[in-house]
This record gives C-alpha cells, sequence and structure tokens, in this order.
C-alpha cells in the first residue's frame, strides 16, 4: 500500500511540473500576444556604469515658506560597463533637489549605477544623469542567501517548497499581470491563477494525498468567502479603485480599452489572502493527519473539533501577523494621511484607508472559513476511510 501512494505521488509530482511548465509558457504566449514592455528604454539611452571620481560639487540655498533647503549637484566621471557604450568615459551629473522627491544617496567612486542620456549639448555631445543606483547585486546575493536557508533547513521539501514559489511567481508575473494590460477579464484570470496557485503548490509540497485534498478545499472556501466579502462592500462601499497617482496613470494606460481599478483592487486582496490561507490549510491538515495516524480510532466529530481546536490556536497569531503586514505595507501613507486629514472621521473615510482597513478584516475573515473547511473536508474523509 505504501509503495503504491509512492508510485501515485511521484506520478502527481512529475504530471504538475510538466503541467506547470506548460500551464506558465502558454499563458504567457496569450497574455503577451499584444502587449509590449520596457518601451521606456526604447526611447531613453540608460546605460549601466561604474563611477569613477567626483568633478565637483555644487549647493544653491532654496527656500520653501519658513524653510530653507538645499539642492545639490555633483558632477563625476563614470565608464560605462556594458551594452553597445561599453568602456566609454563620460561626464555624469546627479541632482538632489528638495523641490522634488527624487532624492538620493550622493554618489561616490566605485558605486555601480544606471545612467541615463537626457539631450546633448551645443556642440552635440551627450549630457547624462545619474538615473539609479544599481540594486540588483545584493538582491541577488539576498535571493542566493535566501535559497540556501531554504534548502539547507527544508531539504527535499524546502526544495519543492522554492520549486512552487517560482512557478507561483512566473504565474503572476508571466500570466496574470500582462493579462490585465491585453485586456483579459481580471476576475476570471485571477480565478485560474489563484486556482492553478492552490493545486500546485499543494501537490508539489505536500504530494498527492487526504492532506492536500482537504488543504486544497479549505483553501478555496476561504477564497471564496473572502471574494464574495470583496463583492458585498464594494458595493456598499461605493468603491471605484482610484486611491492613489499610480492607479490615476493605470487608469489613464488606455483609454479606449480602460483597466478596472476594482478588479485590481479585488485582485490584490485575494493575492494578499491567498498565501495566508494555504498556511493555515496546510497546517491544519497536516496536523489532523498526524492525529489520524496516531490515534485512528478517532470518528468524525472528533476529528472535526480537534481540527477547529488547532485552528483556533493558529487563527490567534496568523489574524495579527495578516493585520500587521497590511499596516507595515501602509505605514508611510498612513503617517501622511494622519498629518493631512482633518479629522479622524475623514481619514477612516478615505477609499485608501477604507481599502486598507477592508484588505485587512476581509483577509482574516477568509482565514476563518478555511479552518473549518479543512477540518470538515479532512474528517469527511476519515468517515469515508479514504485517509
Amino acid at each position: 500500500m505504501a509503495g503504491k501512494k509512492s508510485l501515485i505521488n511521484k506520478i502527481a509530482y512529475i504530471a504538475t511540473i510538466i503541467f506547470s511548465i506548460a500551464f506558465i509558457y502558454t499563458g504567457w504566449q496569450m497574455a503577451t500576444e499584444k502587449v509590449e514592455f520596457f518601451q521606456a528604454e526604447k526611447s531613453t539611452i540608460v546605460a549601466q556604469a561604474k563611477a569613477q571620481n567626483i568633478i565637483k560639487k555644487a549647493t544653491e540655498q532654496i527656500n520653501m515658506g519658513n524653510r530653507v533647503m538645499q539642492k545639490t549637484t555633483i558632477y563625476f566621471n563614470a565608464r560605462i560597463i556594458a551594452g553597445e557604450l561599453s568602456g566609454q568615459e563620460v561626464i555624469v551629473q546627479q541632482i538632489n533637489d528638495p523641490l522634488y522627491s527624487f532624492i538620493t544617496k550622493e554618489v561616490e567612486p566605485g558605486d555601480k549605477i544606471l545612467i541615463c542620456q537626457f539631450y546633448q549639448n551645443s556642440d552635440g555631445e551627450p549630457l547624462w544623469a545619474l538615473q539609479e543606483f544599481i540594486r540588483t547585486d545584493a538582491l541577488l546575493g539576498l535571493l542566493l542567501f535566501f535559497v540556501v536557508c531554504v534548502l539547507v533547513f527544508g531539504g527535499k521539501k524546502g526544495f519543492n517548497t522554492l520549486l512552487a514559489l517560482v512557478f507561483t511567481c512566473l504565474a503572476i508575473f508571466l500570466i496574470f499581470l500582462p493579462a490585465i494590460l491585453v485586456g483579459y477579464n481580471i476576475y476570471i484570470t485571477m480565478a485560474v491563477i489563484t486556482s492553478f496557485i492552490i493545486i500546485m503548490t499543494l501537490i508539489l509540497v505536500n504530494g498527492a494525498n487526504a492532506k492536500s485534498l482537504s488543504a486544497c478545499a479549505g483553501c478555496f472556501g476561504g477564497i471564496l468567502v473572502a471574494g464574495a466579502l470583496i463583492l458585498i462592500m464594494d458595493y456598499f462601499l461605493h468603491l471605484t479603485g482610484m486611491v492613489s497617482e499610480e492607479s490615476i496613470h493605470l487608469a489613464r494606460l488606455q483609454p479606449e480599452n480602460p483597466i478596472s481599478l476594482k478588479a485590481v483592487m479585488f485582485s490584490a486582496i485575494i493575492i494578499s489572502a491567498l498565501g495566508a490561507a494555504l498556511d493555515v490549510a496546510v497546517s491544519i491538515s497536516a496536523a489532523l493527519s498526524e492525529i489520524h495516524e496516531k490515534s485512528p480510532e478517532l470518528d468524525f466529530r472528533e476529528i472535526f473539533q480537534s481540527g477547529m481546536t488547532i485552528g483556533r490556536d493558529i487563527l490567534g497569531t496568523m489574524a495579527n501577523t495578516l493585520i500587521l503586514v497590511y499596516i507595515g505595507s501602509s505605514l508611510s501613507i498612513i503617517l501622511l494621511l494622519l498629518v493631512y486629514s482633518n479629522s479622524l472621521l475623514e481619514l477612516l473615510n478615505r477609499e485608501l484607508i477604507v481599502i486598507e482597513i477592508m484588505q485587512a478584516l476581509i483577509g482574516t475573515t477568509g482565514l476563518l472559513f478555511t479552518i473549518p473547511a479543512t477540518a470538515l473536508v479532512f474528517a469527511a474523509m476519515v468517515k469515508k476511510k479514504l485517509v
């Protein structure tokens, strides 16, 4: 019996990997058929460079009401290190202007940077400006450290976790986001991507077994409740999804076929809740599987009660975690709104704050329904002797 289960798990594991690759490739082909990315780079020359030495640094005092701010302009030499212009020495300027929000660290010799050619002077010489510091090197180092830690502490399951994470990110960035820009129905696309992530993750990490099936049912139950609540609250709260400058630009991106900001908001809440729902569902199903293995005489009612008890303990910390994540992700915006709002009543009725509160409450409510759904399905499988 154990050998048969092992064979089934191997077949399911390989089939899931093959299906995931095919799904992502096909979805990417469909989603990117009519859209191109990073078009800005085609109209602006951007190059990777390394700062050499500082030529001069100029400062200027700027009066801003009752405050005096300092504008800094730095001229420095840089050597282009990649692309067609590799090896060329250019003069670059960095401007830190308090009138704008683009205040960055002052460049130092040895810094790797992105520079852009913004225009040419009267002699036809290109003039370059510092655009960004290159941060991907440090990020890749952090990513490598993360991967090593997961593999060391997680072993084989850690590898499967990383594989599931890769497929999840690819599904979102190669299928879902381009599909939004192309004009596919966001709700349907989100439902497809969510279903793929849930099933794929559970099979790769836990295998094709009772644990995965009950966790899958719990996730779908919680996400369906969360989705229904979003649609209901959208009706009562009169939401538009126009909560930031980015939202305005997104709405104007395709005037002939505007992107639904409410659908984007819906997707953001579902994605946020999905990870927590997966965590809770897997924790409960794994615990119930262990309980059943140690005490196979327990009946439907006892297994279900055990699942609810475990779920209550998990909910106590997971709900707190969700709320803190949502608060932390929007802390800067909340601080600004606290300063520039006339009253607490006005603050709490701003759409941006309403969406943040709704996101936290709906995400937590989805967890509430994930717990009984997972416990109920696992207990029913025990009753039917499918475990």
